[in-house]
């Protein structure tokens, strides 16, 4: 198992701390971290790994800080 920090923005917050570890098994992916997180629905969520815009599918390693953001829309025309 590794440890990986997570913080939480906007909305997602409701799932828990908005900072804080979760435990991850070794292989692991930014979506797997969403899921240890609470996250139930990672599709929608734009994450970021180590400061860096990533896809679900990123590697993380023991140490990484990922961050869950809600997809924001709207806007008037």
């Amino acid at each position: 198992m590794m440890k990986v920090r997570v913080i939480l923005f906007g909305d997602l917050k409701r799932f828990g701390e908005s900072e804080r570890e979760v435990e991850v098994t070794e292989p692991a992916r930014a979506c797997d971290v969403a899921l240890a997180a609470g996250i139930k629905e990672p599709a929608g969520i734009l994450m970021v790994v180590n400061g860096k815009t990533a896809p679900a599918e990123t590697p993380v390693s023991h140490g990484d800080e990922v961050a869950f953001f809600p997809r924001v829309g709207g806007g008037a025309a």
